[in-house]
């Protein structure tokens, strides 16, 4: 027997059986009574017989007993004790009280209960009926049987339990414990958990299948297969630990959840209860129900959650927000679920369909349908073919209608090079393919530029229409050209993205270098430039043409006007020329003849055809009736 009795029993009163031989003697005398009582008795003795009631040895009443063991002192104190010393067991009813109290430290724990079994060999005590267990001042254990293995210095309840707290309880089976519960394991747990600390307040509704707990300085519980009931959301997960001190739930293994509307699957999650925030981290997947419009998924590596708020915060590499066909990726995602609104930074990218957009930060209201981003942008749309880049865009996603900002520029790989538009600020439309832009506006499309106040590119038509100031420049790398082009407006139209005409509907007015000794000055109205791989092929003018050919090889220069004009190019420059209605022809040397006097030629008629070789006029041609004259007269 590990246990020493210090004193056995004390009591007001008590009542002993007789020694060994007496009890013998007693035994037979009883033996004989019984035989006898048998032989007079008939069918009804017998159905008054009780049940059989243990030996009793000995029987006490306001009984108080000790128990010494290791470090430890066990006091019972009970109403009425029966000793069965044979059996070396003592049993107690009517009301007991038990006190475990440490020898080392101040640790103690009391019991209540209806009954009490000790048995004296082993030091094992039974408690039943109504068991409560105080450890402490905080701490409660309910249950109808409580057993203490003496010898092993533990407590185990092996039927149903409830513990009680200051900020919770839980119920079970399968206790086992030391004496003060400072360590317990339990199995088939429910339980509830509240907190009123650092501002803010949690319930916890707990079930699992089994737990592994200690209390120093609060509870701290280790969970096997839970699920908990948190903020109107239902977790589950293979493993939990719950520390009541840091107001921390933790799950790992796998977790998943579930509210009215949402769920949520990762590696492992951290309730911060007191702060309210939940950190879910490895393969997170979290989805809200609802259609397109108001339902959406969110991937990432960790996400972090503000319940009283409502904020996400998603990293990843990237993170991803899905809303139907709109998908926005980032290395870091910030949504406010009650506005609705999506901040994404560092190495963004949105995508809808084949549309698509890398930023640096990005703004999305869901609710508005706007999108907003700053930085380094590119933008893809097949609407325009190319790339948009720019510093600033707001982009209406319901009306699919947009400005960039902060030098926007569209960009699109051409055969003859590259076509480029660029404008101060830039607007598109995506259901009518229109690009806008102003102050200023400029396309480049190989060495051709056209530059103006503002224009519109209809890209379905290719085409690009231009007002106020325009100005159309060439400057080829190839050859000595220099052209330059003004006029009010100008429509451009493209081909596979390079320039095949450009119409002049109002006035117009310009020159042309072939070369620096060859220039061709030009004014009119209603005009056509005609390009054959974005080289000058033919311009074409409707309305009072004007054009000075200049030639200072020869140092000779030439004027022909007419109401219409047409003017071909090649490499070498001007090569014909074809004037209609009233044409008119004037030639003549820049250096002065002997006596002062300079040559000139002058043709007029309906129509006049002139050709060049070599830069000179070569030939005049004349479709009617025409007059001329030649300064000075020849003798």
């Amino acid at each position: 027997m590990s246990a020493v009795i210090s004193s056995l029993w004390y009591g007001r009163g008590s009542r002993h059986a007789v020694d060994g031989a007496g009890l013998r003697i007693g035994s037979r005398l009883l033996s004989r009574l019984a035989l006898i009582g048998l032989m007079h008795c008939g069918p009804a003795a017998e159905e008054n017989s009780q049940p059989i009631v243990p030996p009793v040895d000995r029987e006490s009443w306001e009984v108080e007993l000790e128990l010494h063991q290791p470090e430890l002192r066990v006091s019972i104190q009970a109403a009425y004790v029966a000793d069965d010393l044979s059996r070396h067991v003592a049993r107690a009813d009517s009301g007991v009280q038990v006190s475990f109290r440490s020898s080392v430290d101040e640790r103690h724990t009391r019991l209540t209960a209806q009954r009490l079994t000790l048995e004296h060999q082993t030091d094992r005590i039974s408690l039943g009926g109504d068991v409560e267990l105080r450890a402490g001042d905080s701490l409660e254990v309910q249950a109808d049987t409580l057993i203490w293995e003496g010898m092993d210095q533990r407590l185990w309840v092996p039927g149903i339990l409830r513990i009680t707290t200051l900020s919770g309880w839980e119920r079970g089976r399968d206790l086992r414990t030391g004496f003060a519960l400072e360590e317990w394991s339990m199995e088939e747990v429910t339980g509830r958990w509240s907190g009123r600390e650092q501002g803010g307040d949690y319930d916890l509704e707990i079930q699992a299948k089994r737990e592994v707990g200690r209390r120093v300085g609060g509870f701290a519980i280790v969970y096997d297969s839970v699920e908990v009931e948190y903020d109107g959301a239902l977790i589950r997960s293979p493993w939990a630990s719950f520390s009541e001190a840091e107001e921390l739930l933790h799950f790992r293994q796998g977790v998943s959840g579930i509210d009215s509307t949402r769920r949520f699957v990762a590696r492992e999650l951290r309730a911060e209860l007191g702060m309210q925030r939940l950190v879910a981290r490895g393969g997170v997947e979290f989805t809200e129900a609802g259609d397109d419009s108001s339902g959406f998924a969110l991937a990432a590596d960790e996400v972090e959650e503000e319940r009283r708020t409502g904020q996400l915060v998603a990293r990843g590499d990237p993170a991803v927000f899905v809303q139907g066909e709109r998908r926005i990726e980032a290395e870091q995602l910030s949504y406010g679920q009650n506005e609705e609104q999506l901040a994404a930074a560092g190495s963004v990218l949105f995508s809808e369909g084949e549309r698509r957009l890398d930023a640096e930060r990005l703004d999305y209201d869901r609710r508005r349908e706007l999108l907003t981003a700053e930085g380094k942008l590119e933008l893809q749309m097949p609407e325009f073919e190319g790339k948009m880049r720019c510093g600033a865009l707001t982009y209406d996603l319901a009306s699919g209608e947009g400005t960039l900002g902060e030098e926007p520029v569209l960009q699109r790989e051409a055969e003859e090079g590259e076509l480029e538009i660029r404008a101060g600020i830039m607007r598109f439309e995506l259901e009518s393919r229109i690009l806008s832009g102003e102050t200023p506006f400029s396309v480049a499309a190989g060495d051709l530029e056209v530059r103006a106040d503002s224009g519109l590119y209809r890209a379905g038509e290719e085409q690009l229409a231009l007002v106020g100031g325009v100005i159309l420049r060439q400057e080829r790398s190839d050859d000595e050209w220099r052209s330059r082009i003004q006029a009010d407006s100008m429509v451009v139209q493209l081909e596979e993205g390079a320039v095949v005409w450009i119409e002049l509907p109002e006035k117009v007015e310009g020159n042309i270098e072939s070369s620096a000794r060859r220039v061709t000055w030009i004014r009119g109205e209603q005009g056509k430039i005609h390009f054959a791989g974005e080289r000058l092929e033919r311009f074409d003018l409707e309305r009072n043409a004007d054009v000075t050919y200049r030639d200072l090889e020869r140092e000779k220069i030439s004027r022909f006007r007419g109401q219409k004009m047409e003017l071909y190019f090649d490499a070498e420059g001007l090569r014909r020329a074809w004037i209609g209605g009233g044409a008119r022809l004037v030639s003549r040397l820049l250096a002065e003849e002997e006596g002062g006097k300079v040559a000139a030629n002058q043709v007029e008629g309906e129509e006049l055809e002139i050709l060049f070789e070599d830069g000179a006029i070569v030939q005049v041609q004349m479709e009617a009736e025409i007059e001329g004259r030649y300064v000075p007269e020849e003798k």
